[in-house]
């Protein structure tokens, strides 16, 4: 999904064939949208404000008019339909998005980078797109948007010794950089709080940062106890407020990602680790059930994804729908505001390995 060192670790581990998985209970996921002939395109990430708007990003078909591969899709309470993408702001046509976060209707940023390296936002204010530059041979590796005036997005960026971990923040008129501890692979912000996010530090040890209002600071997780050949990588972070936030870890080894679940919850106070009986997944994408639960997406250790519910200690699994597909990847899970729909957003591989086509499933609602 974000990562690009989780996606060599899962191709590793696909290569080793740790596909098998217990029968799982049936939760109501169901296959809501998949472009049609498997054209090769993808979603790479899902963004919901409400249960009539919906944005899911990614690539498209490569290469035919300027702009393209990007690829947006937009629901409107009644189907999923393509959206124009605005012209990348660099001198290549070549382009992907990689990440989308919404607040409303008339408030979306989509994010991508070009062929030459350069990475930028498109923001949607109801009526038309506008286009910010960042920086060539920057990362975007996770973004969060929560109003007109707030979004923000972590990554990196180049520095003298190599990419430095970095932060940028919109306040309704520009972009602002802001340095972090530690490299972020996720951040997420809680409504009447302040931003979360979880990467990796300088030892390679898996780190919390939270903003002051000013700066980042570390805050020091649980040390998972994990065999000497195993090594976490940060997964993602749920903010739901101030004194609920869940964190993931997912697990690896020279060979690959490795089967194991980490997690982590926040009770305003202090971290501590939180014991899942998951034991051949891995915690990369999490979302509210908005129940007190939480969804979980688990790709990178099956040869097809698997969905997770944990609720009061338990856990069920579901296979993610296949519909025409052989195989599914899912790269981003959202609840949708208000509800208890959850929508997901990743592709469906078809007959053969050169087939795959951008989909998105959808539980509970319409």
């Amino acid at each position: 999904m974000r990562s690009t060192i989780l996606t060599v670790l899962a191709c590793a581990v696909l290569a080793l064939g740790l596909g098998a998985a217990p029968a799982a209970a049936e939760t109501g996921w169901r296959v809501a949208h998949t472009s049609p002939g498997f054209p090769q395109d993808d979603f790479g990430d899902i963004a919901a404000t409400g249960p009539d708007d919906a944005w899911a990003v990614g690539s498209g078909p490569c290469c035919g008019e300027p702009g393209e591969p990007q690829k947006i899709s937009r629901w409107d309470g009644t189907a999923w339909r393509d959206v124009a993408a605005p012209a990348p702001p660099g001198t290549t046509s070549y382009a992907s998005l990689t990440h989308v976060g919404a607040s409303s209707p008339r408030n979306a940023w989509v994010f991508g980078i070009d062929g030459n390296g350069l990475t930028y936002g498109h923001r949607w204010d109801g009526t038309a797109w506008r286009t910010t530059a960042f920086e060539e041979y920057a990362w975007i590796h996770d973004a969060a948007v929560t109003g007109p005036r707030s979004a923000w997005v972590v990554g990196t960026r180049p520095a003298a010794e190599g990419d430095e971990p970095v932060s940028r923040r919109w306040d309704g008129e520009r972009w602002t950089v802001a340095p972090m501890p530690a490299t972020a692979q996720a951040v997420s912000d809680p409504p009447g709080g302040r931003p979360w996010a979880i990467g990796q530090a300088a030892d390679r040890s898996v780190v919390a940062m939270r903003w002051t209002g000013s700066a980042w600071r570390t805050v020091r997780l649980p040390e998972p106890q994990l065999p000497p050949d195993v090594f976490a990588l940060p997964g993602d972070i749920l903010a739901l407020a101030p004194d609920d936030i869940w964190a993931s870890a997912v697990l690896g080894k020279d060979e690959g990602v490795w089967p194991g679940s980490v997690l982590w919850h926040w009770n305003g106070r202090r971290w501590r680790q939180v014991r899942i009986d998951a034991p051949q997944d891995s915690l990369e994408r999490l979302a509210s059930d908005g129940r007190g639960g939480l969804w979980i997406a688990s790709t990178n250790v099956h040869g097809s994804a698997y969905l997770l519910h944990y609720s009061e200690g338990r856990v069920t699994r579901e296979p993610a729908p296949l519909g025409d597909g052989t195989a599914a990847s899912v790269r981003a899970i959202v609840r949708v505001p208000g509800t208890r729909t959850l929508l997901a957003a990743g592709l469906l591989h078809g007959d053969n390995s050169g087939a795959w086509a951008a989909t998105v499933w959808r539980y509970g609602g319409q």
